[in-house]
């Protein structure tokens, strides 16, 4: 179930962690680094809570995905 949510967020993943590798790299370049570490410590933590969000609403669609499906067919018990 982890791999299936990795393989589907990996793009999302991937642009993050290039947004904020690029972010940090013109900060050191034109200011010589970040002025506060507390700016891009929220946008991680911001983005880590966003996807323990994603991931908990993807395991109970994956839960209900998975569930036996029984159908009443001509039968009424």
């Amino acid at each position: 179930m982890r791999k299936s949510f990795l393989r589907q967020e990996k793009w999302e993943i991937l642009l993050f962690v290039v947004v904020m590798a690029a972010g940090y790299i013109s900060s050191v370049i034109l200011i010589g680094g970040p002025v506060t570490y507390s700016g891009p410590a929220g946008c991680v933590t911001g983005f880590l809570l966003y996807q323990a969000w994603k991931y908990r609403r993807f395991k109970k669609e994956w839960k209900l995905k998975e569930q036996p499906k029984f159908s009443n067919g001509p039968f009424y018990f």
